[in-house]
């Protein structure tokens, strides 16, 4: 996702990158952040190479699921730039 941003703003804060693996190669999460002027692009991708998860990584499982929806409710702060 690309997001332009208003002349009279500039990051302050990104949420911070992150790749997640679950145990036995289940699947997988990245999350990443990056600034180019006033362009803020966030790329994030879900993997999961099991369709069938066994039962003793159902704890992991579910720490990897809070963690995509703690990530993509992750503020993104910006603050008003100072223009001279």
């Amino acid at each position: 996702m690309q997001l332009k941003l208003p002349a009279n703003r500039e990051v302050e804060e990104l949420p911070k990158d992150v790749l997640v693996k679950l145990p036995g190669d289940a699947g997988q999460m990245s999350f990443n952040t990056s600034v180019k002027g006033n362009m803020v692009s966030v790329t994030s991708t879900v993997s999961m190479n099991q369709a069938i998860i066994p039962e003793i990584y159902y704890p992991h499982l579910r720490e990897f699921f809070s963690l995509i929806v703690d990530k993509y409710a992750a503020p993104m702060v910006l603050k008003r730039k100072d223009i001279n």
